[in-house]
This record gives C-alpha cells, structure tokens and sequence, in this order.
C-alpha cells in the first residue's frame, strides 16, 4: 500500500511542551495507546479525539507517572510498565488502566520499564537488573517469578 499523505495529529490541547513520548501501540479497535513521562494517553484515530487515561489504584494515589512500554496480549488487552509499576486496561470503564498487583514473599513488583507477552497469558516484565516472568490471566495468584537478578552492588 503506497501513501502519499500523513495527518498531524495536534496534542498542544494537552499542554505539554516537556512530554516525552516512550512507547505507541494500537489496540483491537483502532486507537493509538501513547506511553510518555507525563502519563498515558489515547487516540481516537476515526475522531482525533486525545483523551488522558485515568491511573487507577488500590494503594495510594500514582505520584509518579511515567510510563516506559506498551504491550497488546492475544486476547486484546493493553498492558503497560512504569514507575510505578505494571497496569492493564479495563475495557469496563473507557479510557481507564488499573495497577496490577504482583509480589513475591520478599519483593513487590513497584517499578518496570519493559513489557511483552512471550506466551498466551504470559508476559515478561524488566527493569534496570531484573526479569520477571508473570501469568496475566489467572488472577488467584499474584505471584510472579523472578528469573534474573543482575548485580545489586
């Protein structure tokens, strides 16, 4: 397919002349998820319309909301890691992503900087010295496997 044209898609609404954007991905239905350091955004690609995806918590409110990557697992869910942790978006209330939580008996996963889905239901999640390996699908344990720990000198 030969293109000839592009559209610019304005985000100066947004006010953000220090947004930095990490990481694009487009879900099932056509939208453009962006990732930044300023939090994360959806495009409406038939519309134009940028709408700010709210970060929902069941700990404290997000202080810090950077976002690294993006991924989209088979079953069309969009997961993202960041500062703050591993999030997933919930189709039941639009243009909202919940922290995921993770743990192991020493450990909480609070901060990621890499995301992909290796396996159905299986994702990998890394930061600065470490790989963890976690299931997205079943949910009765939010146990995940740490298979890499670099040097923590």
């Amino acid at each position: 397919k030969e293109f000839n044209s592009f559209t610019r898609y304005s985000l100066q609404e947004l006010d953000k002349s220090d947004w930095i954007i990490t990481s694009l991905k487009f879900d099932n239905y056509g939208n453009l998820w962006i990732a930044s350091n300023l939090g994360v955004h959806r495009l409406e690609m038939e519309t134009g319309e940028v709408n700010t995806v709210v970060l929902l918590t069941n700990g404290p409110k997000v202080q810090d909301k950077h976002f690294y990557s993006i991924t989209k697992v088979q079953n069309g869910d969009i997961w993202l890691a960041g500062a703050s942790g591993v999030y997933k978006s919930d189709w039941a209330r639009r243009n909202t992503i919940v922290k995921q939580s993770y743990s192991t008996e020493s450990q909480l996963l609070d901060y990621a900087e890499h995301i992909i889905e290796v396996d159905e239901g299986q994702l990998l999640v890394s930061n600065k010295d470490q790989v963890w390996l976690i299931n997205s699908i079943d949910f009765s344990s939010r146990v995940f496997k740490n298979i890499y720990q670099g040097n923590t000198q």
